[in-house]
């Protein structure tokens, strides 16, 4: 990480990932990550403990505030219980979430454009639990003043949208561009 100076939302949730994934698969190999102690923002959003570096916090611990929301790791299970037990459809159980994603990206300059965020970001994280067959979903989000600028990533590993939408016997559908 040595030359490493900025590491944005989605490559915190992309990076974390894959070496999650590649530990899993390979678990007799170590790995050693050097020169990172200047990474503060990063290990504050809970990304090098993300992927089993102890340092830094673990992804959620961060408080957030208006301007991010750190690396969140939900589990698909945990929703659907939270869910059932509530007798609401998953996206009521996401609703907070979606709220604060919100308010982060449009920095509540219009309630309007902020509504419809929500209501969209719902159910981004709605379909993940309800269709991709993942078993967790991570997020993280920021508002840059500076540039004036938002970050919003959110990534699953699940079948993906065509396979998902294959099930529909009215839709066509010959490769992924065409799911989009």
């Amino acid at each position: 990480f040595e030359k490493t100076t900025r590491i944005d939302p989605f490559s915190l949730l992309f990076v974390s990932h894959e070496l999650e994934v590649f530990k899993k698969n390979n678990p007799k190999s170590t790995f050693h990550a050097r020169k990172f102690s200047h990474l503060s923002y990063p290990a504050h959003m809970g990304f090098f403990k993300s992927f089993g570096l102890d340092y830094g916090k673990q992804p959620g611990e961060a408080k957030g505030s208006n301007t991010y929301s750190p690396i969140q790791v939900l589990y698909v299970n945990d929703i659907k219980k939270s869910a059932r037990d509530l007798l609401v459809n998953p996206g009521v159980v996401l609703d907070d979430y979606a709220e604060n994603i919100s308010e982060i990206l449009t920095q509540n300059k219009s309630k309007t454009v902020t509504d419809v965020l929500r209501y969209s970001m719902r159910e981004i994280l709605r379909n993940i639990v309800e269709h991709s067959q993942s078993e967790k979903f991570s997020f993280c989000a920021q508002y840059l003043p500076s540039k004036n600028k938002v970050n919003f990533a959110v990534l699953d590993n699940g079948i993906g949208l065509r396979e998902s939408l294959a099930e529909n016997p009215k839709l066509n559908l010959k490769n992924d561009m065409d799911a989009l």
